[in-house]
């Protein structure tokens, strides 16, 4: 049970793109670990994006000169192969969330990850291109993050850290031109040291009462990525689904990235021996 009080009370959120008075979204999905290592040395780095920009209407339905509801997300990942099979991955993703409609809300969220992992790579036996085959890949991480919400019409403010914990394991088919493939990543969120100054209306402090009872969360995310390009360097397409089995949370999912991936040993540097 929550005690609310008029200066500070413990809420929830985790990246939040869309939080209006019309639907409460309190987790978002960022972008699993795409990277791809697959041999000693590898060095790659990639970089995703989202953005939507929704018109809102006037109560009656009608066309009226409104702010629109804009989100966006950025990622940045970077990984390396000291070691044949083994990986080591870091990542850091924000998201930001302007709703200047009836709510009047402008949320801003960081994640912080580092995992390391194992890779298996199966080279086409009848096609002498080294970089065609599938690739098997398993990671384990930890993040931490935290999310800021401003409330406009009320002038509050509401501040969270949070903790993730996750495993992930990919299967893709790589070709020099192009990859296609999925992954699935089981995560627990964690959330602690929330504050809000200032008051909140009934119904979102009972929103968040609900969220935060909740407290810690199981999710469940499939991401799937298509890429196209060349040995050096592509641009992909990812689709993610979050299966969330706590209604509380109130994610958002679908969503979609467009980012760009470079191998980083190919374009700057000769590949090392092994």
């Amino acid at each position: 049970m929550i005690f609310i009080k008029t200066k500070k009370l413990i809420p929830l959120y985790f990246l939040v793109l869309s939080l209006t008075s019309c639907s409460h979204t309190f987790y978002v999905p960022h972008d699993n670990i795409n990277l791809q290592l697959k041999e000693k040395n590898d060095f790659e780095v990639s970089g995703s994006f989202f953005y939507t920009a929704q018109e809102v209407r006037s109560p009656n339905n009608t066309r009226a000169i409104l702010p629109k509801e804009i989100s966006s997300q950025s990622s940045v990942q970077m990984g390396y192969s000291p070691l044949k099979h083994l990986a080591v991955v870091g990542a850091y993703a924000s998201s930001n969330s302007d709703n200047m409609d009836q709510s009047n809300l402008r949320s801003q969220g960081k994640i912080w990850q580092a995992s390391i992992g194992g890779y298996l790579f199966l080279k086409s036996k009848r096609n002498p291109n080294p970089n065609k085959g599938f690739l098997f890949d398993t990671y384990i991480g930890y993040g931490v993050g935290d999310i800021s919400t401003s409330y406009y019409s009320r002038g509050g403010l509401s501040e969270i850290n949070f903790q993730q914990y996750f495993i992930q394991t990919g299967l893709y088919y790589k070709n020099t031109k192009y990859d296609v493939g999925l992954n699935f990543k089981k995560s627990f969120l964690n959330f602690y040291n929330g504050n809000i100054f200032f008051e909140l209306t009934t119904d979102e402090a009972l929103k968040v009462e609900s969220v935060v009872e909740n407290n810690p969360y199981n999710l469940n995310q499939l991401s799937v990525r298509v890429a196209t390009g060349f040995e050096k360097g592509k641009i992909f397409f990812t689709f993610n689904h979050l299966f969330s089995l706590d209604e509380a949370l109130l994610s958002q999912s679908p969503e979609a990235t467009f980012g760009v991936h470079l191998d980083l040993n190919k374009l700057f540097r000769k590949k090392l021996p092994d």
